[in-house]
């Protein structure tokens, strides 16, 4: 069978195309952070200002007020602890605790403890119904495989089916993911080290933290994408990366932009000045 000459693509559009596409990602996420920034040391410290000069004294009261109550539900809860266990104590314990709340040490009180009776004769295992039990579990049986599927069972099948080369295939795939995992972990912890990285201290922690991560959730994805940063940040962001860093590097501004997001979402709820 005879091929033809092999086709040379050109790289550069798609390499271009990447590249902007990493540059948006990398200013959304900026602009996203001083956001986030903003309105965590600016926003919410001033509103928090407003709030206590303008409800200070009913935000006491109602702090006060909540406060009441929840020793009242502990009050509440002792009595009918005594009402079932020693009714006949009802009254000195009720008598006791409001004088405890009137002083502000109802907490301090410490119930009696009581031993239950147990009035439920236990079954012998000699009468168990074995019948009903298996028409049990069969109906159990049936409803998880109809809620859940069976795929764990074919799972365990199909692990049986499988011929000793399968088996040493797969065990050799994880075992040179692993090596992979170890390998990349290794280079890059030397580059990211908090002795030797040359990063200002709080993003230099921060990918330290996220290397730590990823090796610990064993996760060859995201220890390239923490490598396409650390390429980027060294030699700066330009299609001279390649495709696949690009390609890393919006999936890594990705994976950060997602929560950014949903906190944005929630800021928006939060009320304001």
């Amino acid at each position: 069978m005879s091929t033809g000459p092999l086709i040379v693509l050109d790289q550069v559009p798609f390499l271009k195309k990447a590249l902007s596409q990493c540059r948006r990602l990398q200013t959304e996420l900026k602009n996203k952070q001083e956001r986030i920034r903003f309105f965590e040391e600016v926003e919410t410290a001033a509103y928090e200002r407003w709030i206590s000069s303008s409800f200070g004294a009913k935000l006491t009261e109602i702090r006060q007020t909540s406060e009441s109550i929840t020793s009242y539900e502990y009050i509440l809860e002792i009595l009918r602890y005594y009402q079932w266990h020693r009714p006949e104590k009802l009254r000195e314990v009720s008598a006791e605790l409001m004088r405890r709340q009137k002083e502000g040490t109802v907490n301090g009180f410490v119930p009696e403890q009581f031993e239950e009776e147990d009035e439920d004769e236990e079954e012998d295992e000699d009468e168990i119904e074995w019948e009903d039990f298996d028409e049990h579990a069969s109906a159990f049986e049936e409803a998880f495989e109809e809620m859940f599927g069976s795929s764990a069972k074919e799972d365990q099948k199909n692990e049986k089916r499988q011929t000793p080369g399968e088996k040493r295939v797969k065990s050799t795939t994880v075992s040179t993911e692993e090596s992979a995992i170890r390998k990349l972990y290794r280079a890059l912890a030397k580059r990211l080290h908090p002795d030797h990285s040359d990063q200002p201290s709080a993003s230099g922690e921060r990918r330290w933290n996220e290397l730590q991560s990823a090796y610990q959730e064993r996760d060859l994805e995201r220890l390239q994408r923490i490598e396409a940063m650390c390429d980027m940040e060294e030699g700066g962001l330009s299609i001279r990366l390649g495709l696949a860093r690009l390609r890393d590097l919006a999936e890594y501004h990705r994976s950060h932009l997602a929560p950014m997001r949903r906190s944005l979402r929630a800021m928006k709820k939060a009320p304001r000045i």
